[in-house]
């Protein structure tokens, strides 16, 4: 029963098995998560990541041992403690929430100083959740510093739908 908890836990349910890009897949449902989850106050939204962080590492011990592999593409209950990140401290509408989903994606992918060097020398459990946290960090104070542009924001407002 741990292995199976730990596999869907892992791989959020179905998204590590997507064909192409399970990682976007991954921050794909932490994106409707979030949506579904609705606004709450700052704390219910913490407590969440906190609590996805450290059962995240759990299963993601369990997995590795399974698959004999480091940070397996599969694994992407990672993506979605570094997008809740990205996006704890922007307003919560449709619009801001895409933007930060891309913009977390482009950290994740990218990997900017030092969350390469987590990426590459932390092992294990820890080693696969803790770099998304610090593309989630990034990707929070990129959110933050375009909230604080008026002409960005103007220009998301002026977006229809």
């Amino acid at each position: 029963m741990k292995r199976v908890l730990a596999h869907l836990i892992s791989h959020v349910g179905p998204c590590g098995y997507s064909p192409v890009a399970p990682g976007t897949a991954g921050s794909f449902a932490a994106f409707l998560g979030f949506i579904a989850i609705g606004p709450q106050v700052w704390w219910f939204h913490l407590f969440i990541i906190v609590g996805l962080f450290f059962v995240g590492v759990w299963a993601c011990n369990v997995e590795e041992e399974r698959l004999g592999k480091h940070d397996a593409g599969c694994l992407v209950i990672d993506e979605v403690v570094g997008f809740w990140i990205t996006a704890f401290l922007v307003p919560y509408n449709w619009k801001w929430l895409l933007v930060a989903f891309l913009v977390f994606r482009i950290f994740d992918i990218v990997k900017p100083y030092p969350v390469n060097l987590l990426d590459k020398k932390v092992k294990k459990g820890f080693g696969v959740m803790i770099d998304d946290v610090g593309a989630g960090l990034y990707g929070m104070l990129a959110m933050l510093l375009l909230q604080s542009w008026p002409w960005f924001r103007t220009l998301l407002e002026q977006i229809p739908l």
